[in-house]
Formats: C-alpha cells, structure tokens, sequence
C-alpha cells in the first residue's frame, strides 16, 4: 500500500509531529507498504493564486482579517506546490495540518484522507494575545473543522481530551479516534549521573501559552526558599526577551540559562533530573513523554492531554495552571527528595514505553489506515501467511549408520533452527497467521525439550500477535502425550472432526479467511477426510482454506493414512478455495 504523509512543517522542524512522522516511515517500509513524506518548505511563498471555496463554510467573510488572508495564501501555496511535485498516485494520504488535509482533498479528491488534528492553532493564538476569542480569526479557525470532517474519511487527534475539545465543532464528535503520539525509543539513552545541584530542563517554543513566566516566578521561590538548582530553558520564540528580563527581574539570571534553538535536545535531555513545562494549554504535549523516556521527573499543568500523560503522585506531579507556589512547591518536593524522584522518573517511563512506543502508534495507524482502504475493495481481502508442516523437532533421522554422534546432534539441531527460522520469517514478513499441518513431534519421540521449544516459538508468535492454526498427523496424533496446545489464546487446534476458524488480520482485526482443519484422533486413520471439507457459504466473501494430513494418490513409501487422490483434492477446491495440505517425507 502506498501511503503518502503530508506535513506542514518540514521534517527537520524539531518537536511534535515533525520530529515523529520521520521516525515512522522506516516501519512502513515493506513489501507491503511504502511511505512517503510531503511538505511546504519554507521558501514557497504567494505562488497560489488558484480559487479557494470551501463546502461547509464561506472563508470570505472573514476576509477582513489579516491572519485569515496569510493562512489562505499559505492554503493557496499548499495546493500550487502539491499540483507541482506530487504526479504519482497514492492509496492513502495521512494530513497532519489542516491546510495539508484540505489541499491534498482538493487536488485528490477520489484518495481516501485521514486527517489528525494534532493541537489547537487558535487556542495558542489567543494565549499568545494574538486574536481574540470569538473574533473573526477564532471562528475562522474553528470552522475549519467542520470542513475537515466532511472532507475526511477519518479523523484522528492526539488525546481524549483534545477529542473533547473539538467535540461542539463537528457533526459526527462520537466518531473522532484518539491515536496518541509514539515515539522511537532508540532516540532516548537514560544515563545514571548524580548531580550536585539539581537541574531542572524545559523544552518548548518561547511563547506565552507555554508558561514560562510561571514557571521563572516559581523558580525564584525556590531561591528565596534557599533551594540550588539550574534551570535550562532550551528553545526560541518571539516571548525570549521578555522572558529573559523577567529572570533579571526575580533576581534568577544567574541560575538560568537560554540556549535558543537547538536540534536533538533529546541527546542531551537525559543529564537532567526533573522536566517542567507549566503550559497554559496542550493538545498532548509530546516533550512529557519525550522526558519520560529520558527518565526524568515530570511536573506539568493539569490541562490538555497533560493528565492523561501524567497521574498526580504517581508517574509525576500536576500542578493549576498558572499557579507559580503550587509549582514552586511541587518542584521542591523532587528538588529535596531524589528518591522520590528517582521513583516518579521511572513509573514515568514505564508508563512512556508501554504506552507511547512508536510500534504501537504504527500499528494503530496501519489499522485505520487498512479500514479506511477496505471501502475501496470489493474483492476478498489480500492476507499473507505461512503454511508449514512436518516439523518432526528433535527427529532422531535414524537409517544413518556411521554418522558420528557430533553430526547427529547437528542434525536434530537442525529441527529446531528450521523452526526458528519459521518464526522469524513470520515476524520479519508480517504474516497474520502460520497454520500447521501436522506432525509437530514424533509420537514416540515426542521429547520434553521438543515441546518446550515448540512452546517457546509459539509464545514468540503470541507476542506479536501472529495466530497459528494447527492440526496433528499420523506421527503426533491427539492421543499422544504432550503439553497442551490449546490452553493459548492465540493457538487454534483442531480436533477429530472437521472444525474451522476465521482468521483476522493483525492490523486490524478484520475477518480475512475460514480455515478448515482435521486432526487426526489416533496414528491409525484410514478414510478419506478429504470428504468431509465443505465451505462456510455464511462467509463466502471470505478466502477459505482446508488443512489436512494425508496420503495421497497411495503413495507407497508411506502407510495408508488419511487416503485420498489428487482428484478428490481438485474436487474438493473448487468449493475450498484452496488446501494447506501435507504428505510426510522421507528423513
């Protein structure tokens, strides 16, 4: 699948999405995706000039303001720049900015759009003292929404919260999704360090919505208390100045200090001890789970996404936002406790890796991403799975006479690295399921250590959520001994009598094939079962496969189990759809 993300900020803009969606594209990358990014660079500017209407709203009445002017030219530069550069087709566009949304809808209307809404660009224009709320640039702003719901197929933010938020500005709110942001977890190195004076970081853009005049107030508390620390604020923004003579102004200059603009802070952002940002507002606020994985201390505002991240006492600390000795005082409990710290550092990160791992945010993603491609899909659904059979782990290959016990022992090695192999190839090729078609084991030689290596590979499998689907041949039948198979949830055995399963794609969970099997209930099973397969024609849109273990044509190498000929599996396909069959070799 090709799936196009289309930004507004170029990729190397640090923070937020920008600094997310590259990290992505190297999961996408597969036989079965291909991901590309697009933005506006900064260069392009009042090349658009091509006419701007929109369907739920009429953008020239508020025309009279000179923000709204800038963002339709910007809009008008999107679409002039998109027409230009993009001439292949895509299967998907994933937009992370409305203008971006709203501009690939319009130069490609019939590719389906997912459109997350990453943070609220007027609620930060009115904490920036910029426009006024319930003027012409926040209604112009909000309206925006709507347009965006109509145009998308789906639309996806950032935390329930914000969800909530943009909850009065659309029609449909209930059918708003929350993928929260996912971060790469190579970025971030912890590193144990002790400091002698305790270092406090922040990490934003230097304007007002942020805070930092609360938290500078709420640091010079901490002096006045008689608490050492240093303060690094690291970022740019039009507020450094005012910031700056603020700090000169509480007397706190010397125990601060502004780097400016600075790439990967993440490197670096591990030296500190306790990560603080007392915004005003947040749509999630991505540095607080950046810092989690630094493993620092948390103290943030209650607003936004920001609770959602945190959990007062537990993975951090939450304080009113703009409530300097509230924050003066939070901050003094981790300034004077390092073990508490240290303890609210690493729940914080706990809870960062569990929950905000890029793998994740990608699997989610895929998942919508499929939903929204099944609409345009009116035959069965592509899958990819492995068939495999005759494993026979821990064979003894006898009728080798003079072998030395070191080349045997290579041998029955070779079983199990056959069904590593397996594993592996199913987790590197993102199969959604393996079925199995018999004799796992050799009845007589069913070791303890072949099934706890065949356990084990079963496990690896469940942990990436790869199903498996299994029947047993002549040489492991159900009556033989062993550690139980079906007691895991994502394992499937058949039993004596034809059974069937729909199997789901792990993307999304959606039913992608009926899988028929038989098992056999003894090593003595002499009819043809082939006979007993018929199709589910409750789910004939769905691929139907048949799993047996048989004999055919009467082959005489082998015994006579499960006879049937080609014939019967030829007739039988026409309503199977097709057979996961296996006729034992000779080892």
């Amino acid at each position: 699948m090709r799936l196009l993300q289309a930004l507004f900020f170029p990729p190397e803009q640090p923070g937020g999405v920008s600094s997310m969606i590259p990290n992505m594209q190297e999961r996408f990358q597969s036989s079965r995706w291909d991901m590309e990014l697009f933005w506006l660079p900064r260069r392009i500017r009042n090349k658009g000039h091509e006419e701007v209407v929109f369907d739920t709203f009429d953008w020239t009445e508020f025309q009279d303001s000179p923000i709204v002017l800038k963002y339709i030219q910007t809009y008008k530069d999107y679409l002039w720049w998109t027409r230009l550069r993009i001439q292949k087709p895509y299967d998907l566009i994933h937009a992370h900015h409305p203008i971006a949304g709203l501009a690939m809808k319009q130069v490609f209307p019939d590719i389906p759009l997912i459109q997350t809404v990453h943070s609220s660009y007027e609620r930060e224009l009115i904490l920036n003292g910029l426009i006024e709320e319930g003027g012409l640039e926040h209604r112009f702003l909000v309206s925006l929404y709507r347009e965006l719901e109509m145009q998308s197929e789906r639309m996806l933010t950032v935390s329930r919260s914000f969800a909530d938020y943009l909850a009065p500005f659309l029609a449909r709110p209930e059918e708003m999704t929350v993928i929260h942001n996912g971060f790469d977890e190579k970025r971030f190195k912890p590193v144990p360090h002790e400091n002698e004076v305790t270092q406090l970081v922040t990490v934003c853009r230097l304007v007002p919505a942020k805070g930092l005049d609360i938290l500078l107030k709420a640091c010079a508390e901490l002096k006045k208390d008689g608490h050492d620390y240093v303060l690094h604020i690291i970022g740019d923004g039009p507020f450094r100045k005012e910031l700056e003579m603020l700090a000169q102004e509480l007397g706190i200059y010397n125990e601060t200090i502004f780097y400016g603009y600075t790439l990967h802070p993440e490197e670096f952002m591990p030296f500190f001890d306790i990560f603080v940002l007392p915004s005003r507002a947040e749509a999630f606020g991505s540095v607080f789970a950046e810092a989690a994985l630094s493993c620092l201390a948390l103290v943030g505002t209650d607003v936004g996404g920001i609770p959602e991240q945190i959990e007062d006492g537990v993975n951090g600390l939450l304080v009113p936002a703009e409530d300097y000795v509230a924050l003066s005082e939070a901050l003094e409990k981790v300034i004077t406790d390092p073990m508490y710290r240290y303890d609210l550092a690493r729940t914080a990160w706990d809870k960062a890796k569990s929950q905000y791992s890029l793998t994740q945010s990608v699997n989610e993603l895929k998942k919508y991403t499929y939903n929204i491609k099944l609409k345009a899909w009116d035959s069965m659904i592509p899958f990819r799975f492995i068939h495999a059979a005759d494993l026979h782990l821990d064979s003894r290959f006898s009728g080798m006479p003079g072998v030395s016990d070191r080349i045997r022992q290579q041998l029955r090695e070779s079983t199990f690295a056959a069904l590593d192999h397996l594993v592996q190839l199913a987790v590197d090729q993102e199969v959604d399921f393996v079925v199995i078609s018999g004799d796992v084991y050799d009845a007589s030689d069913s070791s303890l250590q072949a099934q706890l290596r065949f356990h084990e590979a079963l496990e690896r499998l469940g942990r990436v959520n790869i199903h498996v689907y299994l029947i047993h041949g002549n040489h492991d039948p159900l009556d033989s001994p062993r550690i139980r198979t079906k007691d895991k949830d994502h394992v499937h055995v058949f039993g004596p009598k034809v059974g069937s399963f729909t199997a789901n794609r792990r993307s999304d969970g959606q039913p992608i094939a009926v899988i028929s099997g038989i098992s056999y209930p003894t090593s003595k099973v002499t009819e043809n079962t082939s006979a007993y397969f018929k199709r589910d024609t409750d789910k004939e849109s769905l691929f139907h496969i048949a799993m047996l273990h048989a004999n055919v044509n009467g082959d005489p190498a082998h015994e006579t189990y499960s006879p049937c000929t080609t014939k019967d599996l030829v007739a039988t396909a026409i309503n199977i759809g097709l057979w996961a069959i296996f006729i034992n070799a000779k080892r």
